[in-house]
């Protein structure tokens, strides 16, 4: 599907299974020009890989909302190759904050404590054996 998509869009949660599962052999089977979106979590993404996808072309352009840092503090910076590249945008990890309230949050929790209260299994559960 990769091949056939002008956006790429990596949302999913961290494990092992999910470790740089966006590498050289993903970006090579993307559509020419594509763009890639990480929202969830840095490592997801090789971002050797995603530079080298970057400077070649094949992939147009890159919004990080997080990324694997050098350094600490206030001195964090991602990888040089893409901080210095003008088609990366990197934004501090907001990509899901919003200004109007979520009032699906509410619903959920509301759901989940009458469902406790019942002995009812919860909504949206931890799988901690899973990593999410």
């Amino acid at each position: 599907m990769l091949g056939q998509c002008d956006f790429v869009a990596v949302c999913a949660m961290s494990t092992d299974e999910t470790h740089h599962i966006v590498n050289r052999e993903a970006f090579a089977s993307m559509k020419d020009g594509a763009y890639i979106m990480n929202i969830s979590r840095a490592e997801l993404i090789d971002e050797d890989a995603l530079a080298e996808a970057l400077d070649s072309g094949k992939v147009a352009g890159a919004y990080l909302d997080l990324w694997t840092s050098v350094g600490t503090g206030p001195t964090r910076t991602p990888i040089a190759a893409l901080a210095s590249n003008p088609n990366v945008i990197f934004t501090p990890h907001i990509s899901g904050w919003v200004d109007e309230p979520q009032p699906f949050a509410l619903d959920i929790f509301c759901s989940n404590l009458a469902r406790f209260l019942r002995g009812e299994p919860m909504e949206n559960e931890v799988d901690w054996a899973r990593g999410y």
